[in-house]
């Protein structure tokens, strides 16, 4: 059963993962077609902070995500 598990997850990540590329590159032709606007440094440093913002919080879900199960369990 753990097995089949780990498979159906691995299968699921793939599929995301693939997802995600695609949007990507859709996106990135979007990009190509618009007109460039300049970001400023500002703007980059304020995005870097946003994502890292969202990087610890998605990491925290997920430890209590797994810490719930392991009671469950």
């Amino acid at each position: 059963q753990a097995r089949f598990r780990g498979h159906k997850e691995r299968k699921s990540f793939q599929r995301k993962r693939e997802a995600k590329e695609k949007e990507k590159a859709e996106q990135m032709l979007k990009e190509d077609e618009k007109p460039t606007e300049s970001k400023s440094a500002t703007d980059d440093e304020n995005d870097k902070e946003d994502e890292a913002k969202a990087a610890v919080v998605l990491q925290s879900n997920f430890r209590g995500y797994k810490e719930r199960k392991k009671f469950k369990e």
